[in-house]
């Protein structure tokens, strides 16, 4: 509708015309069909469904496939036919986004790219539980509404995947990379939104994941300054998770390196796809850690990559009897033990069976101690003590210091030229071996200390493994040792026969922990194995409800 309004100011005058954009041309259109039709695989990848079925493709035009919240339709008090053109405009304005933001990476796309015009159907991130609307609008080439659409509702209940729930990824997974096994840890981050993994390449950089409620699955990203490694060829570099194809390519920038859907005890990765401003694209191969040095070159961290797609393995658990009962030598183990004539007790439980034991009291125990990780070696029948300054066995403790809670954590600790004894830290490379036990040939045990190379140079061997607090508000500020120290290695130790270990109290005494500085430890030298690697700029992903006709071809 229009109108003319005649106006006068003084000695001036006109007419002003008034014009009323009329939503109602837009119309019902019974030559279309719009349906939701669940969620299903799509390309390896979980996807919802809208389908438009098209009865004479010579009858109405083009269109696209939209869908809405239904309380955006009740809450907006518009009719159907008026609220449609309000979604058209929409619909609109994101196709001519996207065109002109592509189109920045030098990447054409015409708007008649994203209609359809006989029988079709869209793919959108399943939703979470809730009532919608699904539509078909029409365009013609040029991005005109054409006022035909189609609209149905429906509703997603419990989301659009399985039913196993947030918490059933949580907990400890085995993946294999070329020669290695490795174990991701997941642990929650935000409950019910987003975990923290480890574990990838046997690494401790924390790599975020990110929950889908509606799919019950999980979503890894790119994602940068992860952490920092010190490297003797190099020098300190940062590092982030990336995915890579080819020989030595990776993309940068924002994208989807690998999805996860589960299923009981199993967990399956499909591969993200990365586009380039040239048109070109690639699916994923591997995820792996990229570091960056300081003149800007690029560096795989290991030699073994995590495949892309791949299978995660659930572990049988962390308790007294996951996985079976284990193998005989592998129960011999299982018990309590004296330690040096009864200086400490220490409990070996199952874990994995023939793979991993819980260990509790080296040193100190107390009930809300995580149990240390021991491995247990199949082929010789050893078990290794292992150090880790990146996960704590206890968290937030009063140990009576001035910078409040402490992380609690065991390292090695060795004797350096001149006598003077340091402790180790990997740098962030998680656990390290420190000390083997062998079962002799009467029944006890004997701990040695393993030999290790430190950065500055020269072969040494730990002497001890020890609990080491540090103050969760000033980590760099120096660590505390408790007073009371384990002897030096060799230990050897008999079964107790006792029901369970002795526990230290955490001394918060003055004087049982004592501080030392933060130069009191060295740094351990790995193998270094890096490669360079040559990175590509991925395109950003601009849109998920349109998703299939933006994949690059």
């Amino acid at each position: 509708r229009s109108g003319k309004v005649e106006w006068k100011l003084g000695h001036d005058t006109g007419v002003i015309t008034v014009v009323q954009n009329n939503v109602s041309f837009m119309r019902p259109d019974a030559n279309w069909t719009v349906r939701y039709g669940g969620v299903k695989d799509y390309e390896g990848q979980q996807a919802a469904y809208i389908y438009n079925d098209v009865a004479d493709p010579t009858l109405s035009g083009k269109y696209t496939i939209y869908y809405v919240d239904k309380s955006e339709f009740t809450e907006s008090g518009l009719e159907m036919d008026d609220f449609s053109f309000v979604v058209a405009e929409s619909v609109k304005e994101e196709i001519l986004y996207l065109i002109d933001y592509y189109a920045q990476f030098g990447y054409t796309i015409k708007f008649s790219d994203l209609l359809y015009e006989d029988s079709d159907f869209e793919i959108f991130d399943p939703m979470d539980a809730g009532d919608y609307i699904a539509f078909a609008i029409g365009f013609t080439d040029d991005g005109v509404a054409t006022g035909h659409y189609a609209c149905s509702e429906f509703s997603v209940t419990g989301g659009g995947g399985s039913a196993e729930g947030y918490d059933a990824w949580l907990g400890d997974w085995t993946v294999t990379r070329g020669a290695e096994t490795d174990t991701w840890k997941i642990s929650t981050l935000d409950k019910g939104t987003s975990y923290t993994i480890t574990g990838i390449e046997g690494q401790s950089f924390p790599v975020t994941a990110t929950y889908d409620a509606a799919t019950n699955g999980i979503e890894v990203r790119a994602q940068d300054g992860l952490g920092t490694l010190s490297t003797q060829n190099y020098g300190e570099c940062t590092v982030g998770l990336f995915g890579g194809w080819g020989e030595s390519s990776f993309a940068t920038g924002t994208y989807v390196i690998f999805t996860g859907t589960i299923s009981g005890s199993t967990a399956k990765l499909a591969a993200g796809r990365v586009s380039f401003s040239d048109g070109s694209s690639y699916d994923l191969e591997r995820v792996q850690f990229i570091a960056t040095t300081a003149d800007g070159k690029y560096l795989r961290i290991s030699k073994d990559l995590t495949p892309l797609p791949t299978t995660l393995t659930k572990k049988g658990g962390s308790g007294d009897n996951p996985g079976g009962g284990g193998s005989d030598a592998y129960k011999k183990w299982l018990g309590n033990w004296s330690i040096n004539s009864g200086a400490f007790d220490i409990s070996l439980t199952q874990k994995v069976a023939d793979q991993t034991i819980n260990m509790r009291g080296w040193q100190m125990d107390q009930d809300f101690f995580e149990p240390a990780e021991v491995t247990y070696d199949s082929e010789s029948g050893n078990i290794i003590l292992n150090g880790n300054d990146d996960e704590p066995v206890a968290e937030n403790v009063d140990i009576g210091a001035d910078e409040g809670g402490c992380n609690l954590y065991y390292v090695g600790k060795f004797i350096y030229t001149g006598g003077k004894e340091y402790y180790i830290t990997s740098g962030g490379k998680g656990a390290y071996d420190v000390a083997t036990g062998t079962l002799q040939s009467d029944g006890s045990v004997k701990f040695t200390g393993n030999k290790f190379q430190v950065q500055d140079g020269g072969e040494f061997t730990f002497n001890r493994l020890e609990l080491i607090a540090v103050p969760i508000s000033d980590p760099d500020g120096g660590v505390y040792t408790f007073k009371s120290k384990p002897d030096e290695f060799p230990l050897t130790g008999v079964k107790s026969g006792t029901s369970s270990v002795k526990t230290m109290s955490l001394g918060k005494t003055e004087g049982a922990w004592v501080k030392v500085d933060k130069n009191n430890f060295k740094r351990m030298a790995f193998k270094e194995s890096y490669e360079l690697c040559t990175p590509y700029e991925a395109m950003p992903e601009i849109s998920l409800r349109l998703g299939r006709k933006l994949i690059v071809k």
